[in-house]
């Protein structure tokens, strides 16, 4: 859940700079690095789902009433890679999803254990 939120984080600042900045540079993260650097484990996962859902909230009005050109808006990674709006968009939706299902396979393979 602390990743996904990091993540989450980062992912608000990119979705915003496309929209407000023309044509920004967007970031990524280490994420092995905050990983081990930030001691996850000792974090608050209960915090940090609240934070989640917070920063998912805050976009909601954002993101009602964007216009078609909006949704093309371009950002552009150090490499070259260019994502539309529209795309953050769905590889936010698809990266959610997976650590879901992650987090489901992880809790069934854990009732399985104990039995």
């Amino acid at each position: 859940m602390i990743h996904v939120t990091d993540d989450e984080i980062l992912s608000t600042h990119r979705l915003r700079k496309v929209l407000a900045e023309e044509e920004p540079l967007l970031l990524s993260f280490d994420q092995e690095a905050w990983t081990d650097k930030l001691g996850y484990e000792r974090l608050d996962r209960e915090q940090h789902l609240l934070l989640f859902q917070m920063l998912r909230a805050s976009m909601l009005p954002l993101l009602e009433n964007l216009t078609p050109q909006q949704f093309e808006r371009v950002g552009q990674y150090p490499d070259g890679v260019r994502y539309t709006l529209k795309e953050l968009v769905e590889l936010r939706v698809l990266h959610v999803r997976d650590h879901l299902a992650q987090i489901e396979r992880v809790k069934q393979a854990y009732r399985e254990y104990r039995v």
